[in-house]
C-alpha cells in the first residue's frame, strides 16, 4: 500500500496489489442485485465478468495503430478543442480522446469496431447499467485515456446529468492492469449522499461570479469536512469500475509513473428522456441512433466540413470566436 497526498489534508492509501483492495467486485454474471445494493449505499462500485481481456486488447491494439499514426486533428477531452496527438517521451498520447462513438469506421475501423462490439453491443454491460439507472442505457459520452492528465476531484451532475438528477451513471473501463503511480482513478464513498450535490451549484457559482475553480476547492472542502474516505482501487485488466454522476471522483497525479493508464469512460443516461446540462440549466431532447442494447448520442460526425472547421479553430481560434460573436450579435 501506498500513501499519496491528494491536496492539503486529503491523504489517499493506494493499493499496489489487487489483495490490498478495500473495494469488493461483483460478478455482472450473477451479483447484480449486490452490486446495486452496493453501488447504491457507497456510490461506485466495481465490476468484473464484462470485458474479457483479449477484447480489452483488440481495442487498444485499434488505439496502437490507428489513433497513434493518425496525423490530424481529433476532438480531445482534455481541451475541448481539437487537436493533434500530442506525446510525451513514454510515447504516450496526453491529451484524451473525446467521444470514441464519434469516429469515422472507415479512418478507424479497428478502434471503432471493437469499441462497437465489445462495449456499446455488449448485452452484459448494458444490463447491469439498465438495472442501475432504470431505464435503456444511452450512451451520451465517451473518452480514451493513454497518459494521465490528472482530474481534479468534482462530480459530473455539476456539468451533465440524466432528466433526473442523480441518475447518470459512469464507467471507468481499464483496458490494462492500472499500476498504482500511473494515475488512479479515486472515488469518494458516499459522497453521493450529500444533499448539497443534488442542486445545481453550477447555477448558484455563476450567479455568484465564480466558476470552475470554486467548484473543485468545494469538492476538497467537502471531503475535509465530512471526513470522506478518498479510494483509488486496483483494476485488474477488463474490470469496470461504475460509479454515480453525484459522486465525487478524479484521477491522482501520477509519480515517476512507468506504466500508461490506458483506459476508456462512458457515460450513461436513460434514453427518451431528456438531457441535463447543468451547467447552461437546460434539459434538451438528444437525437440517438436506436440500437439493441444501447442507444447512441453522436454529437457531431467527422464530415469534410466538420474536419475543416476543426482546422480553423485550431489554427485560427481568434477567427473563429469572432465569427461566433458576429452571429450570435447578428441573431438579436
Amino acid at each position: 500500500m501506498k500513501k499519496i497526498l491528494l491536496k492539503e489534508n486529503i491523504e489517499v492509501n493506494v493499493p499496489v496489489i489487487k489483495k490490498e483492495n478495500n473495494s469488493p467486485s461483483f460478478s455482472a454474471i450473477d451479483e447484480y442485485k449486490e452490486a446495486f445494493n452496493y453501488y447504491k449505499a457507497n456510490g461506485y462500485v466495481i465490476i468484473r465478468d464484462i470485458l474479457k481481456k483479449e477484447e480489452a486488447n483488440n481495442i487498444v491494439s485499434g488505439w496502437n495503430t490507428e489513433i497513434k499514426n493518425y496525423k490530424g486533428y481529433l476532438v480531445r477531452q482534455s481541451s475541448h478543442v481539437p487537436q493533434k496527438n500530442k506525446f510525451n517521451d513514454k510515447n504516450w498520447v496526453m491529451n484524451s480522446l473525446q467521444h470514441i462513438q464519434n469516429l469515422p469506421p472507415k479512418e478507424f475501423p479497428k478502434l471503432t469496431s471493437s469499441f462497437m462490439d465489445y462495449l456499446c453491443e455488449n448485452k452484459k454491460l448494458a444490463d447491469l447499467i439498465k438495472f442501475f439507472i432504470k431505464g435503456k442505457p444511452r450512451l451520451v459520452q465517451s473518452m480514451f485515456f493513454e497518459g494521465n492528465t490528472t482530474t481534479e476531484a468534482h462530480y459530473d451532475s455539476f456539468y451533465l446529468d440524466d432528466e433526473i438528477i442523480g441518475r447518470m451513471a459512469g464507467c471507468w473501463i481499464a483496458l490494462e492492469d492500472i499500476d498504482w503511480n500511473a494515475g488512479r482513478f479515486f472515488v469518494c464513498p458516499k459522497s453521493h449522499l450529500n444533499k448539497k450535490f443534488h442542486k445545481s451549484q453550477a447555477q448558484q457559482l455563476i450567479k455568484d461570479g465564480l466558476g470552475f475553480d470554486q467548484f473543485i476547492e468545494n469538492n476538497y472542502e467537502a471531503i475535509r469536512n465530512n471526513n470522506y474516505e478518498v479510494r483509488a482501487p486496483f483494476l485488474s485488466k477488463g474490470e469496470i469500475l461504475v460509479w454515480n454522476s453525484l459522486t465525487i471522483h478524479g484521477s491522482l497525479k501520477d509519480i515517476n509513473p512507468k506504466n500508461s493508464r490506458k483506459s476508456i469512460t462512458m457515460h450513461f443516461t436513460r434514453t427518451n428522456t431528456k438531457f441535463r446540462q447543468s451547467f447552461s440549466n437546460q434539459l434538451v431532447e438528444l437525437s440517438v441512433e436506436e440500437r439493441e442494447f444501447i442507444d447512441i448520442h453522436r454529437i457531431f460526425s467527422y464530415t469534410s466540413f466538420f474536419k475543416l472547421s476543426m482546422l480553423m479553430e485550431a489554427k485560427f481560434p481568434r477567427i473563429k470566436a469572432m465569427i461566433k460573436k458576429i452571429i450570435s450579435f447578428s441573431g438579436k
